[in-house]
């Protein structure tokens, strides 16, 4: 009966101690597990807060980009206001900005583009400095209007030179100058070199004629015509002249291409 009795009293001890070792190491995983949680929680919460700034700093570029004026917020403007032709392709350089000007009404107007190193902007006012304009002048009658293009009718017997692009222009040469005549549908095209200067008024309209074979000039309702100089001049000699019933359309520019492209991208 003894050792019975003695034998349930170690038993007992046994289970009692087992229990508590168990209870001990129960206790330690699960600190060691929540001190792990505290210390991920701890390590993502500069994480978060990095990812918000950023967030926060996209979201102001964002907007500033979206308030900044662009060429095509500015038409929009000179299109509500007087209700003008605009062209998308200026030439703007990398790192400056388009400057727009207009004068006059919906009848007779001049839009002005020019381009500088400060911030897109509008002005009503004309530019000075311009370097693309588009004019557009009324006339009572369409036979007053269509006196005013100067087109270049064609001249037999000539000499011809080959553009490429499958365009072959005549060549004339008259008081120190060469002029390079072809046409586009209903346009003449005349470029004119300088022999004085010794410019190269062949490569000039081989350049023209391969943007006009990818590029497309106004519809004009009688005859167009396109005047260029060979060289980027100080003032806007080159011009493209058309009409629209009663008006007249003249976009002129400094440089011949660019002329070209802001013709072929009016909107």
């Amino acid at each position: 009966m003894k050792k019975f009795t003695t034998s349930v009293a170690i038993l007992s001890l046994a289970v009692v101690l087992g229990a508590c070792g168990f209870g001990h190491q129960s206790t330690k995983s699960a600190s060691s597990t929540s001190s792990k949680s505290a210390k991920a929680i701890s390590k993502s919460k500069p994480a978060a807060k990095s990812e918000s700034a950023s967030s926060s700093s996209k979201a102001s570029q964002a907007s500033s980009q979206a308030t900044a004026p662009t060429l095509a917020s500015l038409n929009a403007q000179v299109k509500q206001r007087i209700g003008a032709k605009t062209t998308t392709n200026i030439g703007v350089p990398a790192g400056q900005h388009a400057i727009v000007g207009y004068t006059g009404n919906a009848a007779n107007y001049t839009v002005y583009y020019a381009v500088g190193a400060t911030a897109a902007q509008l002005q009503a006012t004309k530019l000075t400095n311009a370097t693309i304009t588009i004019s557009k002048q009324t006339f009572g009658t369409t036979g007053a209007a269509e006196a005013k293009i100067n087109y270049q009718a064609p001249v037999k017997g000539l000499p011809t030179v080959n553009l490429g692009n499958h365009m072959t222009a005549t060549s004339e040469g008259a008081a120190g100058s060469t002029y390079y005549t072809w046409y586009e549908g209903r346009w003449s095209v005349v470029l004119r070199s300088s022999n004085v200067n010794n410019e190269d008024g062949l490569s000039a309209s081989k350049q023209a004629a391969a943007v006009l074979a990818t590029e497309m000039l106004p519809i004009p309702a009688g005859h167009g015509a396109v005047t260029l100089s060979a060289t980027t001049q100080s003032a806007l000699s080159n011009t493209v002249v058309w009409r629209e019933g009663t008006s007249v359309y003249t976009v002129s520019g400094r440089n011949d291409l660019q002329t070209l492209r802001a013709a072929t991208s009016l909107n």
